[in-house]
This record gives structure tokens, sequence and C-alpha cells, in this order.
């Protein structure tokens, strides 16, 4: 595939998850008063089909920036203080877990394009073997 194409195509890829993560961030917006603290169980989401569209790097960068969001928006919605937040109820614990897991998907993801080069590379030399 043609250099130009696969930059492109992670354009996009950056596009589509900066979308969800707006997307959830609405949702996010919209449920915590119903739903408390419950609500921020959503913005694991975005993180990690981050990670597994971009990689490792991609989906540290959205699960730094999901918790930094929930975090804000439950503060500026009057929910909470910051030292409240972080500290006595765990999120501080639950970004590095975040994280971590972000850190696991993309790392299947770059396995999984790996093996799939790998598996295309032998399909592509068992057609030539057949076609003699």
């Amino acid at each position: 595939m043609c250099k130009f194409f696969r930059t492109r195509f992670r354009i996009w890829l950056w596009i589509a998850n900066l979308g969800l993560l707006a997307a959830f961030t609405v949702i996010f917006m919209i449920l915590r008063p119903t739903l408390g603290s419950s609500a921020s169980m959503l913005m694991v989401i975005p993180p990690t089909v981050a990670a597994w569209s971009l990689g490792v790097w991609g989906g540290l960068g959205f699960a730094l920036a999901t918790s930094l969001i929930s975090v804000l928006l439950t503060i500026l919605m009057g929910f909470g203080k910051v030292e409240v937040i972080l500290l006595e109820r765990g999120a501080a614990i639950g970004m590095l877990i975040l994280g971590f897991i972000s850190v696991i998907v993309g790392n299947l993801g770059n396995i999984l394009r790996k093996r799939q080069s790998e598996i295309n590379k032998y399909m592509e030399l068992d057609k030539e073997r057949n076609k003699d």
C-alpha cells in the first residue's frame, strides 16, 4: 500500500477516535447527573478503541485525555472537588489501571497487525508456488 494512503488512513483513524471521545464526553455530561459516578465507566471505551486502532501511545494519550475530561467535568458540574475525586474515590488508581489496560490492548493490536502481515506474506508465497 502506498505511503500516502497509509498516512491518510491514519489521519482518519485519529479523527474517528477524537469524534468518539467527543461523543462520549457529551454522553457523560448527560448521564452524570442521573447515574452519578458510575457514568465515568463509559469513559473507558474511547481509550480502549484508541489503543486498538492507534496502538499503545494513542491508547495512553486517550486514557490520559478521558481521565482529565471526566475529572474536570465532574468538578465543573459541581459534583466534587479535586482532592476528593482523586484521593478519596480512588480515581488516581483508576487512571493508572486505565493506562495499563490501554497498553495491553495496544500491544494486542500491534501483535495482531504483525501476525496478519506475516500471514499475508506466507499466502502470497504459497500462491506463487502453486502457480508454477
